[in-house]
């Protein structure tokens, strides 16, 4: 129920560490998939970090499917973090493309957990040169 607290923002953040270009998405942003086509786009970000709140509620089944999907048609790496605790937990982090070489990697349910991920620089241009749909993209879709 954000929305009844804040404002949506206006404009984006990316950054750069590493090599790697990064930008934060905010819980609900996962669900408006053109941002996240900008920021892989427009801005080179080769890795999503979002941050949300996901209560066990009728909506939480759909949270995994919308960050799989982000990472995978934009071709970026998506660390998606939940709260822990009872009612929330099951982080996710998702490689540019999820197969059996390259699967989800799931959090545990309800607890606090560390992780160290692993994560090849060159993986999302192999990727996009294997699977070229962003590359293929009609002109009409272009942002």
């Amino acid at each position: 129920c954000e929305k009844e607290y804040f404002e949506p923002g206006h404009r984006i953040s990316v950054t750069t560490t590493k090599g790697w270009t990064v930008a934060p998405l905010i819980c609900y942003d996962i669900r408006i998939p053109e941002m996240s086509r900008a920021l892989t786009l427009e801005h080179n970000v080769d890795l999503l970090l979002h941050c949300g709140a996901y209560f066990r509620d009728e909506s939480f089944a759909t949270w995994h499917n919308f960050a799989m999907t982000r990472a995978m048609e934009n071709q970026v790496y998506l660390l998606s973090l939940n709260r822990a605790g009872e009612n929330y937990g099951n982080s996710i982090f998702c490689p540019p493309w999820i197969d059996e070489a390259h699967p989800a990697d799931y959090f545990e349910a309800h607890v606090e957990d560390f992780r160290l991920l692993e994560l090849d620089p060159d993986l999302p241009e192999k990727t996009r040169s294997m699977y070229t749909f962003l590359k293929d993209r009609h002109e009409r879709y272009r942002l």
